[in-house]
């Protein structure tokens, strides 16, 4: 710590301070009765402190420096539009936009086919009516090879027969067979699954022959410094907002360690427990482990402003909420409410 004792403003001091930004229409609205004649060194801050709260904006300075680490990916074509790649530094592992690539497809080689396993890269498949023969029996002759026709014979002078004799198939010429129509006597047909190519389109690289790489990881390498206010909850209060304004210009405690924001350490320093320092160094120790992960801290600064809230009710019931902030002798009033 860069001292060994702190002196913070006392609730009294910070009433008066309050007092005297008062305008005189504002101190008669709070304190003056009708008909009364008071000066506002006759107001006494302990009949008009109904209550105090001791506790800190914390403000944390972290250098980093990122790490140059990337993890590399490879994905379809198809698939880059359901990425979001990043062309800007960011301290954060992403999708880098620079680093996008085409990478030979080794399943195909590169050409974005592959053998057709149907007809195993033939192009060509048995032809499933003829059997991969080439011919199917004879419609005509059922395949006898023979046809049988009626003749008409007078078998004596007054009557006359039917007779039947076997002839030459004239379809099949008394073979029994004709050529097939589907493949035409080859035996084969054209594969349905690649049309007769022999080549089917490579599911891997989806036809392209190639994939996409690219690379994961944070952009940019230049040292950079990151402000956090902790505890978070005051990032939404009235508090922080009115004080933002007055942090560069009050005095407060330098730590350079996270382990130094700690009740017993501080309380010896500025003679007082502060409500919110156990939620401040665990919410800080949290961030730099999360940070760790992806880059190197190179330094950590805290700043810690005390704060002393007031709870104001007068003699008129009027009331108000003020704020001292910073060391005793420099401090700021901000009023809440």
């Amino acid at each position: 710590m860069s001292a060994i004792r702190f002196v913070i403003p006392s609730p009294e001091d910070i009433f008066m301070k309050w007092l005297d930004t008062l305008s005189d229409s504002k101190f008669r609205d709070f304190f003056v009765q009708r008909g009364a004649r008071i000066g506002r060194n006759q107001v006494s801050p302990a009949e008009n402190i109904e209550d105090i709260r001791r506790h800190a904006i914390i403000l944390a300075f972290i250098k980093v420096k990122v790490q140059g680490r990337l993890e590399e990916r490879r994905v379809r074509v198809s698939q880059l539009k359901k990425i979001e790649f990043y062309d800007y530094e960011v301290l954060k592992s992403v999708p880098i936009f620079k680093t996008i690539a085409k990478v030979s497809c080794e399943a195909c080689s590169g050409t974005g086919v592959i053998k057709c396993a149907r007809c195993d890269g033939t192009g060509k498949r048995k032809c499933s009516y003829c059997g991969g023969t080439g011919h199917i029996k004879c419609p005509e002759c059922d395949g006898k090879g023979t046809i049988e026709i009626s003749i008409k014979v007078w078998t004596s002078k007054d009557k006359k027969e039917k007779k039947k004799i076997n002839v030459i198939c004239p379809k099949c010429h008394g073979t029994g067979k004709i050529i097939c129509r589907e493949c035409h006597g080859v035996g084969k047909v054209p594969c349905s699954d690649c049309g007769g190519s022999g080549k089917i389109s490579c599911s891997k690289c989806e036809g392209h022959g190639h994939l996409i790489r690219f690379k994961v990881g944070v952009i940019g390498s230049r040292e950079k410094t990151m402000r956090y206010i902790a505890p978070k909850m005051l990032l939404k209060s009235k508090l922080l907002k009115q004080s933002l304004e007055h942090l560069s210009r009050v005095g407060f405690l330098k730590l350079t360690n996270i382990l130094e924001i700690d009740q017993e350490k501080i309380s010896k320093i500025i003679g007082y427990e502060l409500e919110n320092l156990k939620e401040a160094q665990r919410e800080l120790s949290s961030l730099l482990d999360k940070l760790r992960k992806n880059m190197k801290v190179v330094s950590v600064s805290i700043r810690l402003y005390p704060v002393i809230e007031l709870k104001i009710k007068t003699i008129k019931n009027k009331k108000a909420l003020i704020a001292g902030i910073g060391s005793a002798d420099n401090f700021v009033v901000v009023q809440l409410s």
